[in-house]
């Protein structure tokens, strides 16, 4: 392994990392824009970026204990972009002003699948696809949620209006992934992240 450099472990911004040269909006969307960047490094290479501007977003695994074994709550919905249907963990984007990851959260978790709940730990937080994209995604654990007072009385339509849910043990939905069975990566990532801490017990999440 080459240890010629001491770097921290850890990534940063770095809005000065390079130079823009120029910007320019070339698609505006309900969720996102797409913008093409001329940017130069320090190098002095020049080159074209294309990438959306993405509002961020929250996901949520919601846990509980049965017996001997901890499960975990999935809803399925279909995804356009590649024409399948999914289980996913219970998500959406922070597109209400003021409200913050948490909030907007819990939120989610009512209005996708009915269920409320007063113990939230934090998971980890990601960026979705760096490469193409500045959205930001924190993950966050609803621990033994129970029916919400509000559950039905929110509006859904197209895809949402679809969704399904159902329980199902952690360490099947973790075999699953490994099988290639389950692709969602909100879902494929929350779910490693929340089975590591858990086999230290519940209090290895920090509270949020």
């Amino acid at each position: 392994m080459d240890r010629k450099y001491n770097y921290k472990l850890r990534d940063f911004a770095a809005p000065e990392h390079v130079d823009i040269i120029s910007t320019s909006v070339e698609y505006r969307g309900g969720i996102f824009d797409i913008s093409d960047d001329r940017i130069r490094f320090n190098s002095g290479d020049v080159v074209q970026r294309q990438y959306m501007k993405h509002d961020d977003a929250v996901a949520i695994v919601p846990i509980r204990r049965r017996a001997d074994e901890w499960e975990v709550l999935l809803i399925r919905q279909y995804r356009h972009a590649p024409r399948r249907i999914f289980w996913e963990i219970p998500a959406g984007l922070r597109d209400v002003g003021g409200e913050s990851p948490l909030l907007c959260a819990q939120r989610e978790l009512e209005e996708e699948t009915g269920m409320a709940a007063s113990d939230w730990r934090k998971l980890v937080s990601f960026y979705t696809s760096p490469g193409c994209s500045d959205e930001n995604l924190e993950i966050f654990v609803a621990v033994e949620p129970v029916t919400s007072d509000a559950a039905g009385s929110f509006h859904a339509e197209a895809e949402e209006r679809e969704i399904v849910s159902q329980w199902f043990a952690l360490r099947d939905i973790h075999d699953a992934i490994l099988r290639g069975e389950l692709q969602s990566p909100t879902l494929v990532l929350g779910i490693l992240a929340v089975k590591s801490l858990l086999s230290q017990g519940l209090e290895a999440l920090e509270r949020a």
